[in-house]
């Protein structure tokens, strides 16, 4: 009798650990999702607690740094976000702010302040995000990829791109500030 106890714990725990490395796995497989393939293989995959602390779950060889599913840093529009590792800091401070209870316009004020300040660390030129979004389609929601290319500084004149958004074209985003990106729709 105790070793057939024994038997049905060790299997329990054994199909317990599998159940965790499949939860693990997938939530690898869903935060790789908006990545071209060529940069999955390298990109870190982590999360955030909701006292802020971060964990990875898969280690990276490249610069790219991807947020599994139920981070406490996602937005609730994203689906998926991976992007290069400049924007991390940026991004948490976003989710931090948003956590106690600032109105976005308000956040972007005071991250673009702190940037400006030194205190947060701004995305490199040229550095990209990836992203899945749901976005409201008729009386449901769908999945809308979409890509940014970070541009500090840049403004309609310069770059020669509009800064309204657009579901079809490239448009500039926080134009002639620290944050300014290129928004780069996909279908």
């Amino acid at each position: 009798m105790k070793h057939s106890l024994l038997a049905v714990l060790l299997v329990s725990c054994a199909t317990a650990a599998s159940a965790g490395e499949d939860s693990v796995k997938e939530k690898i497989d869903d935060a790789l999702l908006p990545m071209p393939s060529a940069l999955r293989d390298g990109a870190e995959v982590f999360s955030y607690d909701t006292e802020w602390n971060r964990t990875v779950l898969r280690a990276g060889t490249n610069s790219i740094r991807c947020v599994a599913p139920g981070s406490s840093t996602f937005a609730p529009v994203i689906v998926a976000q991976c992007f290069h590792e400049s924007w991390e800091a940026p991004f948490l401070r976003i989710s931090q702010l948003e956590a106690e209870g600032m109105a976005l316009e308000k956040v972007f004020n005071v991250l673009l302040e702190e940037i400006e300040d030194g205190k947060v660390a701004g995305p490199d030129a040229g550095s990209v995000v990836y992203e899945i979004l749901k976005v409201a389609v008729g009386d449901g929601v769908a999945a809308h990829p979409n890509m940014g290319v970070s541009t500090p500084g840049g403004t309609a004149a310069s770059t020669g791109l509009s800064t309204e958004p657009d579901a079809y074209r490239p448009w500039l985003m926080l134009a002639g500030t620290p944050m300014a990106h290129v928004m780069i729709p996909g279908k």
